[in-house]
């Protein structure tokens, strides 16, 4: 995660800001003006205390909310996409897939396949 000296600096706050706002669209530049920095400072910075570039580290968060969403509510997969910020459930199945190896279907029916087997 994000320790305590990178929490408390620009690159910690715009993190903390974006998890709020994985639905909105975030670009670099949208992120660095939360923090009153450049793009390209705030692109390097980022990489530098994060070792990947801002886009993916959004990507991966955005994945991660999707998932949780799966896993806890019965919200549709388009409305999940929407959520979290994804411009079409196109582009989230893709990226899920890419990522995880199934799509958000499958991975919603093996979680709850999985939860309520451990009920017995």
């Amino acid at each position: 995660m994000v320790d305590d000296a990178m929490r408390d600096g620009p690159i910690g706050v715009a993190m903390d800001w974006a998890m709020h706002h994985l639905g909105d669209t975030l670009t670099v530049e949208v992120l660095a003006e939360q923090v009153q920095m450049s793009p390209r400072n705030f692109s390097r910075r980022f990489r530098e205390h994060t070792g990947v570039s801002p886009a993916k580290w959004i990507l991966a968060r955005r994945l991660g909310e999707a998932r949780r969403l799966l896993e806890t509510t019965e919200l549709s997969v388009s409305q999940v996409a929407q959520a979290c910020g994804f411009a079409s459930p196109v582009t989230f199945r893709q990226n899920f897939v890419q990522t995880y190896g199934t799509t958000p279907t499958a991975y919603r029916h093996q979680f709850t396949q999985l939860e309520g087997s451990s009920r017995f």
